[in-house]
């Protein structure tokens, strides 16, 4: 009489390959996690950086100043840096007699306060009129 199933050695083996495969998939989804919150945070910097440039590009700058904006995680303004999550700093400074530069800064924490994005623009003006991102 043939005998039909699996032996022991036969199940453990397969359980060993399934734990493998699952650790490796389960890996993935973890940095596919990470990724996507390192992207919607710079995202928002971009967005929030542009907001801040289009904000202050017609001010008249007389003398270098800096600016910092705080957010908290749902990118509403706080006033206090301890509360915040993403700040962006704002520095405008003359180069020459009728030439600005704009300098935006924004940088992303977690929540262990480690940094989690920076994103850097600029921009040069005359006056009024933007000269160059």
């Amino acid at each position: 009489m043939k005998q039909r199933g699996f032996t022991l050695i036969e199940i453990i083996i397969s359980i060993v390959i399934f734990s493998f495969v699952s650790a490796i998939i389960l890996n993935l989804f973890i940095k596919s996690a990470n990724v996507n919150i390192k992207a919607e945070a710079e995202s928002f910097a971009s967005l929030y950086c542009s907001n801040a440039i289009e904000v202050h590009k017609n001010d008249a700058i007389t003398k270098p100043t800096t600016t910092q904006y705080y957010y908290n995680a749902d990118w509403q303004a706080v006033t206090e840096q301890s509360k915040a999550e993403y700040r962006i700093e704002l520095k405008m400074a003359p180069v020459s007699k009728n030439k600005y530069l704009v300098e935006v800064v924004a940088t992303a924490y977690n929540a262990k306060g480690e940094q989690l994005v920076s994103y850097q623009t600029h921009m040069i003006k005359r006056d009024a009129a933007v000269l160059s991102w």
